[in-house]
């Protein structure tokens, strides 16, 4: 019906004379062939036993849809994730979707004992940031193609490595780890807040030095700081430079130095703004 060559070696081959099965489940049945050529096309060999769990079985399957655990372990494990970058340096990190509120990512993964993955934040002062990274994959079994194809080896592709989360400063200094949870379990940072305005970076890592793949989905959630009244000039501090812009605006009612909103910047205001004051 199909081949493909592995790397370099040729395009994808279809037979347009065989019959290509079904429309059912969005021509699930084509879909899958075309997948499983593709996946010899980036280097993936046939793996067994047949058991129905693994799109790169040497036979058609039509009861999952496109690439499993063991197919998407098998490209991350050559090619890296969809987000990996050109290199682990702090300049490739992820900018995360969301600049305030909650990313959640699937399919991630560290694929060996050296890699890891990078988040970069630009944080204000009291900016809050939550990770949770839970590893995936399950249980299954795969091995090498046989004449048989009925054996292989029990994979537990939760349990590969040990992750954790570090947190980084501009210059990729740790400032803090974040290692509470054994193999196999999730590892959460939580609300943990950049007390200074900056650069900073969320670093998943692997504990143990394994080398193999380990898949795991996260979530990311950041929380801007309060806003703060008297902090005029929006700068995340309460200081001269803030009554600098109250006494220039004494007397009006300019509205960014009016801090408890009656119409008039006076001493009310000098109060409020004093009361909070930081250094």
């Amino acid at each position: 019906m199909a081949y493909n060559l592995f790397p370099n070696s040729g395009d994808m081959v279809l037979n347009s004379s065989a019959s290509w099965g079904p429309t059912t489940n969005n021509y699930r049945y084509f879909r899958n062939i075309v997948a499983h050529e593709h996946g010899h096309g980036i280097g993936l060999e046939h793996v067994c036993p047949v058991a129905t769990t693994k799109l790169m079985e040497p036979y058609v399957l039509t009861n999952v849809d496109g690439p499993q655990t063991d197919d998407i372990r098998g490209a991350q494990r050559q090619y890296g994730d969809h987000m990996e970058a050109v290199s682990d340096a702090l300049t490739y990190a992820a900018i995360p979707a969301n600049a305030q509120g909650l990313t959640s990512y699937t399919n991630l993964s560290i694929d060996d004992n050296s890699d890891v993955d990078l988040w970069k934040i630009v944080a204000t002062a009291g900016t809050r940031v939550s990770l949770t990274v839970i590893p995936q994959g399950g249980t299954y079994t795969a091995g090498p193609q046989t004449s048989a194809c009925d054996t292989g080896t029990s994979i537990s592709a939760s349990s590969i490595q040990n992750l954790k989360i570090d947190v980084l400063s501009s210059a990729g200094t740790v400032v803090f780890t974040q290692d509470a949870n054994s193999l196999g379990q999730a590892e959460a940072l939580t609300n943990y807040e950049f007390t200074t305005a900056g650069t900073y970076y969320l670093r998943v890592a692997p504990v143990t030095t394994t080398n193999d793949l380990q898949l795991y989905s996260a979530s990311l959630t950041i929380t801007p700081a309060a806003a703060i009244p008297a902090d005029v000039n929006g700068d995340g501090a309460v200081n001269a430079a803030d009554l600098g812009v109250l006494l220039a605006a004494w007397g009006s009612s300019l509205a960014t130095a009016d801090i408890n909103h009656d119409g008039m910047i006076d001493g009310t205001d000098l109060g409020l703004m004093l009361s909070a004051w930081t250094l």
